[in-house]
């Protein structure tokens, strides 16, 4: 397993030295196979996915990591200092409650889907263009996270753990299996 933080500290590219406005940082989760990553990240009015799919790592501020075999969090850096994150070990990805402007909604068909990736089990909608399977999509238009709406994600070693969110993002790249479950027009 590849190495989950960068040695690179600082800044994000593009964030000014000036006085950062603490509203237009939002929260958010990254499940990786060992530990739940959380921290604040500066998208500046953009979409996480848009994020997470331009580079191969993010940039977070006030870090906590907790391993989910001892539930104690601890923090990798100092509070206000921003870390990158290689998004190569992160399997799921909760992004903020953020709604997008009607001009960047796609209105495609909606596919019912169970997910299966390293422990996790993800069930939720795909968004897929009319008459194309998630494997058509997925080799024509390769991202590294997809977006899935009213998902539930659950462990499949720890049966208490589960996660329901209006849209969790899942690394496409450690996706073992994707089964249809139901199409909703």
């Amino acid at each position: 397993m590849s190495r989950f933080w960068s040695i690179r500290r600082g800044r994000p590219a593009g964030a000014s030295a000036a006085v950062e406005r603490v509203e237009h940082l939002e929260p958010v989760e990254l499940y990786t196979a060992a530990a739940l990553v959380t921290g604040v990240v500066e998208a500046n009015g953009r979409r996480l996915s848009d994020l997470l799919n331009e580079a191969p790592a993010l940039w977070l501020r006030d870090v906590s990591v907790t391993p989910y075999a001892s539930g104690v969090a601890v923090s990798p850096g100092q509070d206000g200092q921003w870390q990158s994150v290689d998004l190569v070990d992160v399997l799921l990805v909760m992004p903020p409650d953020h709604a997008s402007s009607k001009g960047m909604r796609l209105h495609r068909r909606q596919q019912r889907a169970r997910i299966s990736i390293g422990d996790f089990i993800v069930t939720g909608n795909l968004h897929l263009p009319s008459g194309v399977t998630h494997q058509e999509y997925r080799a024509r238009r390769p991202v590294a996270f997809l977006p899935v709406t009213q998902a539930t994600a659950y462990s499949t070693t720890d049966p208490a753990w589960e996660r329901v969110a209006p849209v969790l993002l899942v690394n496409s790249t450690r996706v073992t299996d994707i089964q249809d479950v139901l199409t909703i027009l």
